[in-house]
């Protein structure tokens, strides 16, 4: 089940960056109907993720992105915090995966 998991993770967060790219393009009410769709893939990413991944950082990085475009100071800065939170969480996980020795 992990491994479907975050097969659709990754589509989740794939279908979102392709909707965020068209939501900008578009403009105007239409584009940012587009862009909540978007937000609302990439949030579906994040609760099938199952720890920080570079998905994970990439899924926050577009909601800021979508947060940007949309005018929405608070939940961007949100989505930046959350950006580094996890950055730090994939890169204790690579450092505490290469000391295990048993």
């Amino acid at each position: 089940t992990v491994r479907y998991r975050s097969y659709l993770n990754c589509l989740c967060y794939r279908f979102g960056g392709r909707l965020m790219r068209m939501g900008r393009e578009k403009g105007g009410e239409e584009g940012r109907g587009i862009l909540r769709q978007s937000i609302a893939l990439f949030e579906s990413s994040l609760d099938l993720s199952v720890e920080p991944s570079t998905v994970s950082v990439s899924c926050w990085r577009g909601l800021a992105q979508c947060y940007s475009i949309l005018k929405d100071p608070l939940r961007r800065l949100n989505c930046l915090e959350k950006v580094e939170e996890c950055l730090r969480g994939v890169v204790e996980d690579k450092r505490g995966g290469g000391r295990k020795k048993e």
